[in-house]
C-alpha cells in the first residue's frame, strides 16, 4: 500500500470567476392538501435514503407509508456518503485505535460488496465527512488525530493521498460534482474579515492534487458575514443537474444557484433545525429532516420554490409542508433515487 507522510500546512485560495451554468426554474407546490398514504401531488416518486442513529433507512414514495430500517452499523466513530452513480453506500468506520475502514454496499440489496483500508489512518481517532467524485474514482474525508480536523483526498484504486490539507476549517459535509469540483464550506474566522467570516467554496480536483505550500486555487460559491456565519453552514447537497447547492445556515435551508452573482434563497423557517436535505431526482422538491419530541426527527417534503420561506413546525403537514412521518430516527437525507 502507498503511504505518504502527511503534512498539514496554512493554506490560500486564489478566487476566480464560475463558471456560467443554466439554472432550472423550479414548479411550485399546488397548495392543496396531500393524499392519503402519499406526498403530495406533483412530488416525484423514488426512493428516499436516509442515515441516523446507526442505522440506514429507505423509504418507497411510490407505494411505502414509513421508514424502513435496511442496515444497521456500529463504530465510536463513522460518517456515511451515497455514491448515487454506482448505486452505492459507503461508511467509512474507525475505533480509534484501528486503521479507517471503508466498507462498500450495494444501495440494491444492502449487501456488502467490498471494503479497503483508508491509507496511513492508523492514528486517526475521530471521522467528520465523506464524499466520493462522481465517477468514484476518488474520495475525501475529513478526520482528526489528536488534533484539528483536517481534509483528505485519495485516489482509490492506488491508495494514493492527492492531497491533505484545511486543517480546522471544514465545518460541512463533503460533495462532489460531474466536474470533479469539491463543494465544502469553510470558516474563516481566522482572517479577521469580519465581512467575510465562512464561504461555500468549490476546489477542482486538478486544483487540489497540484497544490503546494498550502494554497489551493478555488471558487467562491457564497461568502458570509460573521452575523450570517453564526454556527456555520452545513449539509451541502447538489442538484441532479448540478446546477442548484442545497445547504443548512442557522437552523434553516437555503437554495443558491450555481453561476456568477447568484444569491442564496431561504426555503424554510420555523422553531426547530430543519437539516439534512435532498433534491428530488428533478431538483423541483426536497426532502429532509427537523427537530422533533424526544430526540426523534420528524421528516418532510416541500416544493424548491422561490416564494417566502414554509413554515415548518412539529407534526404540520398539508400542502406545502408535507410531513412525511413523524418521530422517526432519521438524522439526514443521504438521497433521492430514481
Amino acid at each position: 500500500m502507498h503511504v505518504l507522510r502527511r503534512t498539514i500546512t496554512p493554506w490560500t485560495w486564489a478566487l476566480s470567476v464560475l463558471l456560467t451554468l443554466a439554472a432550472c426554474s423550479s414548479p411550485q407546490g399546488d397548495g392543496g392538501p396531500p393524499p392519503r398514504g402519499g406526498p403530495p401531488a406533483g412530488t416525484p416518486p423514488g426512493t428516499l435514503v436516509a442515515v441516523g442513529t446507526g442505522y440506514v433507512h429507505t423509504f418507497d414514495l411510490s407505494s411505502g407509508t414509513q421508514w424502513s430500517e435496511r442496515l444497521s452499523y456500529s463504530a465510536p466513530w463513522s460518517t456515511e456518503t451515497v455514491h448515487q452513480p454506482g448505486n452505492e453506500l459507503l461508511i467509512a468506520n474507525t475505533s480509534g485505535s484501528n486503521p479507517v475502514i471503508v466498507a462498500v454496499y450495494d444501495l440494491a440489496t444492502f449487501g456488502l460488496k467490498h471494503s479497503f483500508e483508508w491509507p496511513d489512518s492508523t492514528s486517526m481517532t475521530s471521522l467528520y465527512a465523506l464524499g466520493a467524485s462522481h465517477d468514484g474514482a476518488h474520495l475525501a474525508i475529513t478526520m482528526s488525530a489528536l488534533g484539528d480536523p483536517f481534509l483528505e483526498v485519495i485516489e482509490v484504486a492506488t491508495g494514493d493521498i492527492v492531497f491533505t490539507g484545511f486543517s480546522d476549517a471544514v465545518v460541512s459535509n463533503l460533495v462532489w460534482d460531474a466536474d470533479d469540483k469539491l463543494y465544502v464550506a469553510l470558516d474563516l474566522g481566522f482572517e479577521g474579515d469580519t465581512a467575510r467570516w465562512g464561504a461555500i467554496v468549490a476546489f477542482p480536483l486538478a486544483n487540489l492534487a497540484a497544490a503546494t505550500g498550502g494554497s489551493v486555487q478555488g471558487f467562491e460559491l457564497a461568502a458570509f458575514t460573521r452575523a450570517e456565519w453564526d454556527d456555520g453552514v452545513s449539509g451541502l447537497a447538489l442538484s441532479a443537474d448540478g446546477s442548484q447547492l442545497l445547504f443548512e445556515r442557522a437552523g434553516d435551508l437555503w437554495v443558491i444557484d450555481i453561476g456568477p452573482g447568484a444569491e442564496p434563497h431561504q426555503l424554510t423557517t420555523g422553531p426547530t433545525s430543519n437539516h439534512g436535505g435532498v433534491f428530488s431526482p428533478t431538483g423541483s422538491h426536497i426532502a429532509f429532516a427537523t427537530g422533533g419530541g424526544l430526540g426523534l426527527d420528524e421528516t418532510y417534503i416541500i416544493p424548491n420554490h422561490r416564494q417566502a420561506p414554509l413554515f415548518i413546525d412539529h407534526g404540520q403537514g398539508a400542502g406545502d409542508q408535507y410531513l412525511l412521518e413523524a418521530e422517526t430516527l432519521v438524522d439526514y437525507m443521504a438521497a433521492w433515487l430514481p
